[in-house]
């Protein structure tokens, strides 16, 4: 948290060569205990810790609005370089999509997008960018993400419910809204943000998108959906649905983006290359792709008990695990004679944990060295 600080006050000053000192460190504890006082009503002293000093008036401003801020003081020759060097490398349909929300944003449309991007297709790549372009542009553009993996691709990307503060009950509440108020720091961000980026969002429940939808109508006095912002969704059906905890498959499917009112004022943008395949240049690489796609769209040729023949073109079968093992890592029991690299192109995924840790008990139970145990 220090160093958030530090980077906005290098920013603020225009001393680049600023470093930690104790009025940064104070600022630190004093974030830390206004969150604590709004947790449990207590003090950093109750708990033998060192309190903050008082501040004056412009230091508490200064952290109110830290989440403003925040989206504020980016270093834009920073953001120049990154554009110019990577617009270039956008193919022809990600340049369709890359147009298509710039010319919405900057002339204010107020549409929704659902950009439709299965694996290795540069989404990633393409949403950053993005990002920057309108960044630069000194337009609020807030990234945010289903999933804290996700979050961490993407530019200054935190999670949609740390983003959003969204109610944890969005199952059962059935007009949720976000629990910000209007004329907070956070509150004052929504008003003047113009483009959202909600990655993964078919993994979310559509209580988050309706909840934010009636937290902007409200907040921007716009009854147009969203409250006019643009927004990108961004996902794959074909992936990992809403996790509806034991419900069944209709409950699940009326969970999603699609089954919201939402989803009626959506445009879908797709994007159809794979760039791992396009840079690689594998055939190989490129039929798994084409016969992967067919199998989520449901198109893939399969008999009568609707169960998929998998060809050895596409894939290899073994036995068990110990056969899985010496396909995977053949020899491995030789590991100072492998490399780095042959180690870092190799792996093995089970759908659970336990299975995870059989496999890794085995194959670490495969190698010929004496065991190390570290203390730290």
């Amino acid at each position: 948290m220090s160093l958030d600080i530090l980077q906005q006050e290098r920013h603020r000053s225009g001393n680049h060569d600023l470093a930690v000192t104790p009025y940064i460190l104070n600022k630190t504890l004093i974030l830390i205990e206004n969150d604590l006082l709004k947790i449990s009503g207590k003090k950093l002293s109750d708990f033998n810790m060192e309190s903050p000093l008082q501040t004056d008036d412009n230091d508490n401003n200064f952290l109110r609005d830290r989440a403003y801020i925040a989206e504020t003081s980016y270093d834009y020759d920073i953001l120049s370089n990154y554009i110019q060097e990577n617009e270039p490398k956008l193919t022809n349909d990600q340049q369709v999509v890359y147009n298509t929300i710039l010319q919405s944003v900057l002339q204010d449309n107020g549409e929704l997008f659902f950009f439709d991007a299965p694996g290795g297709s540069g989404k990633t790549f393409m949403l950053n960018l993005l990002l920057a372009k309108l960044r630069v542009e000194r337009i609020i553009s807030l990234a945010v993400a289903s999933s804290g993996i996700a979050a961490t691709l993407l530019q200054n990307g935190k999670t949609a419910h740390s983003a959003f503060k969204l109610p944890l009950d969005l199952q059962t509440n059935e007009r949720p809204v976000c629990s910000v108020k209007k004329q907070s720091s956070l509150g004052k961000l929504l008003r003047e943000t113009r483009f959202i980026v909600w990655d993964e969002s078919t993994m979310a429940n559509k209580g988050g998108p309706e909840a934010l939808d009636r937290t902007l109508r409200d907040f921007k006095n716009n009854d147009r959906p969203m409250g006019g912002v643009v927004i990108l969704f961004a996902g794959d059906f074909r992936q990992i649905l809403p996790v509806v905890p034991k419900g069944t498959k209709s409950d699940e499917i009326n969970a999603c983006l699609k089954s919201s009112y939402l989803w009626s004022y959506i445009t879908s943008l797709r994007l159809t290359t794979n760039m791992r395949v396009h840079l690689g240049g594998d055939n190989n690489a490129e039929l798994f792709s084409q016969h992967l796609l067919k199998i989520s769209n449901g198109t893939f040729q399969n008999d009568k008990d609707s169960i998929i023949q998998i060809n050895s073109t596409f894939a290899i079968s073994v036995l068990d695990q110990n056969n899985l093992i010496n396909k995977v890592y053949p020899e491995i029991s030789h590991l100072s004679n492998k490399s780095n690299e042959w180690l870092r192109e190799r792996a093995i995924l089970a759908p659970k944990n336990d299975i995870v840790n059989i496999i890794n008990e085995k194959v670490l139970s495969m190698f010929e060295a004496d065991k190390k145990t570290i203390f730290p």
